[in-house]
């Protein structure tokens, strides 16, 4: 008990000095003198006068919330399933806390690291890094990526209402075996559709429970079946059957006494040794349904969904496996008052699941039931660019699960010289993404000889050469030509792909070591490389092995300067900077005379050496130069500042102004397409069942 009154504390201590919480918490009298001098009854007395707060709350202002900049590792964005969604920021050790509570649940259910927890269907981000998700209307292709990793032991998760539609239209077509559990989160899971789970698959159907804004705090129980929480990370409360939830490592936007839009029912049970408190939820505060008015669970009916089809019919499904004519005529006396004049509404009852769903799913998926194909006729190198691509796919590392079956790539010696070439590009683009392998020197060897024999090295120089510079592949590195090229050097989207990679990877294993004078104090910095791939278009692209080889200097992977002839002056000057740790005399005189690359260069410095600057100038000048290039220059001309927003941040939180602040770190994000790819496609076909 006095571990969470202690927590309790010191996250008030935090929100007293926060503008949202300060004047909210003094009208009740904690003062910081209290916090330091009561006692803990006198706490949680004070405590649960603490008026809840709501979404709505948040989202008016959401930058009164921030108590810190310091150390931040997460941002997301609650669902907006009831109302406006805001952007809200993390710490690391509030993602370590997430990823500590969530391996305990797993635990419970012998689930470990060994396992793959992939996700399917659903808008859900892997939360492991050795997980991975993948989306997309259930369609062969679909149906086809489903069977190739159901070939081992995995774990399945995502909407209750997704995986029964993925499970009822697959269930003839795939061998579920190996699925050793499948875990809903999002969304209540009806009793019909957990049946449903365990009839096709077979195994534990595990609920879990969480929220965008604390992340996963809640898991069922395999000794007693009920939902516990994680009562070390958050308190809740119930209220009237709402839920509020306080998130004790919530410290850089402080979330006490919320109500997270869910209506719950809650018990004590002492006799369980994986928790005290038994949680039921019961589904969404304020859900709606069709229009504009909420409608309440009806007896004897389990399950409805509303959908408009291709011909604007209202179609409201419902399951109703008890045959009383006093319930259809009720339900359908209810569904007219919703659409009071809508001469389309179709009302239509189904016994089987199956039929429901069949019926109710979007008009874009109407093609699921027709031409199947087998599914192990497989096109292994459209599946690779697939995974890549990251329309359908999302991971930290590739599932070994994929990587096992990357070889099939090298066998290529019956495709023409351009496909051979794509094969081999996206082989090293997998091993290199899958952060574990490294590629033997022989392979790397073999590739460079069948293309200089071919005289075609230019098509894969640049991969060779960032992949020696940053992997340390010294014998292949003295066979590579250097400065003086005898072909110009060819670059395609591989190319960047293989290199972003290779640079992330990089940077990813500086931050560990903690030694990087650039790694403590630029955060984002993936974006400042990205942004220094805009030099070719001023110098050519002949330089990009320089700025490659440059990065690899700076991140301690390479220490020659046999690059350094064709690298830009500015670039040049950074190395100093870095390398030798001194500063170079930029003057502040003009500078909204400066270039954008100049600017930049400044403000690397300023940040190491903390170099006072007016914020508010700054931020000025970068605006007005960055909206006379857009539109004129490509994306890497919009990034080059996003690594120094954190920095303006914290410059703006110490003069108070934190709706600066905020905004500021909004446009820190960190850049990654695959994540752009997956959020657009996601949208499109993974939608939230209605709940009542």
């Amino acid at each position: 008990m006095l571990d969470y009154i202690d927590k309790i504390r010191r996250l008030l201590k935090i929100a007293i000095n926060v503008p949202f919480y300060s004047q909210k918490l003094t009208n009740i009298a904690i003062t910081s003198e209290f916090l330091d001098s009561c006692s803990n009854d006198e706490l949680l007395s004070a405590f649960y006068h603490i008026s809840p707060i709501t979404k709505q709350d948040i989202r008016n202002a959401p930058y009164q919330l921030l108590a810190t900049t310091q150390n931040i590792v997460y941002r997301g964005a609650t669902s907006g399933t009831t109302g406006g969604a805001f952007v809200f920021f993390r710490d690391k050790i509030w993602n370590d806390k997430r990823l500590a509570s969530l391996n305990k649940f797993l635990a419970w259910w012998g689930i470990d690291e060994q396992v793959d927890i992939a996700h399917v269907n659903s808008r859900l981000f892997p939360l492991r890094h050795q997980d991975y998700a993948l989306i997309g209307g259930i369609d062969n292709t679909f149906l086809q990526r489903l069977n190739f990793i159901t070939k081992k032991p995995l774990v399945l998760r995502g909407y209750p209402s997704r995986l029964c539609e993925v499970a009822l239209i697959a269930q003839n077509r795939i061998d579920f075996s190996n699925v050793q559990a499948i875990i809903c989160t999002g969304e209540p899971l009806f009793d019909h559709q957990k049946q449903v789970l365990m009839d096709i698959f077979g195994c534990p159907i595990i609920t879990e429970y969480g929220s965008q804004e604390c992340g996963v705090y809640g898991f069922s129980c395999p000794v007693c079946g009920n939902l516990h929480i994680d009562e070390g990370r958050c308190l809740i409360e119930e209220k009237d059957n709402r839920l509020l939830v306080t998130d004790f490592y919530s410290y850089t936007m402080p979330m006490i006494r919320y109500y997270n839009g869910d209506l719950v029912t809650t018990e004590h049970n002492g006799s369980c040794p994986h928790g005290r408190v038994n949680v039921t939820i019961l589904g969404r505060d304020g859900e709606k349904f069709g229009v504009s008015q909420s409608l309440y669970p009806i007896r004897g009916v389990d399950y409805y969904r509303s959908i408009s089809t291709k011909d604007n019919t209202r179609l409201v499904g419902y399951l109703n496996q008890v045959n009383a004519k006093e319930i259809d005529r009720f339900f359908a006396q209810e569904i007219n008052k919703i659409f009071p004049d809508d001469s389309s509404l179709l009302i239509q009852k189904f016994v089987s699941p199956m039929d429901l769903y069949k019926a109710t799913m979007p008009p874009m998926q109407d093609k699921f039931f027709s031409d199947c194909i087998p599914l192990d006729v497989f096109n292994y190198p459209q599946f690779f660019l697939d995974v890549v691509k990251g329309d359908r796919w999302i991971y930290y590392n590739i599932p070994n699960v994929i990587l096992d079956e990357s070889y099939r790539l090298l066998d290529n010696s019956h495709y023409c010289i351009d496909e051979q070439l794509k094969l081999d590009k996206l082989y090293l683009l997998l091993m290199i993404s899958s952060k574990k392998r490294n590629i033997p020197s022989e392979e790397l060897e073999n590739l460079f000889y069948k293309y200089k024999k071919s005289n075609r090295l230019s098509l894969i120089y640049l991969d060779l050469l960032a992949i020696c510079l940053f992997r340390k592949h010294h014998k292949l590195l003295k066979l590579l030509p250097r400065n003086n090229l005898d072909f110009k050097i060819i670059v395609d989207s591989f190319d960047y792909q293989l290199i972003v990679k290779l640079v992330s990877l990089g940077i990813q294993q500086v931050r560990k070591k903690k030694e990087s004078l650039l790694i403590k104090k630029i955060n984002p910095l993936l974006p400042l490389f990205i942004s220094d791939l805009d030099y070719c278009s001023l110098y050519g692209v002949d330089c990009l092995p320089s700025i490659i080889a440059h990065w690899a200097k700076i991140l301690g992977c390479y220490h020659d300067n046999d690059y350094n002839k064709n690298l830009p002056q500015e670039l040049k000057q950074r190395e100093k900077v870095l390398l030798d740790k001194r500063e170079i005399n930029f003057t502040f005189n003009y500078l909204s005379n400066s270039t954008i690359l100049q600017l930049k260069e400044l403000l690397i410095q300023v940040v190491l050496f903390d170099i006072s600057i007016d914020n508010n100038l700054w931020l000025d000048i970068i605006n007005s130069k960055e909206n006379k290039t857009k539109g004129k220059k490509n994306l890497t001309d919009v990034i080059a500042f996003v690594p120094f927003m954190n920095y303006f941040a914290k410059l703006f939180l110490q003069q108070g102004e934190r709706e600066k602040t905020y905004n500021c770190l909004l446009m820190s994000a960190n850049i990654s397409n695959s994540n752009d790819n997956f959020d657009s496609v996601s949208g499109l076909y993974n939608f939230k069942q209605k709940i009542f």
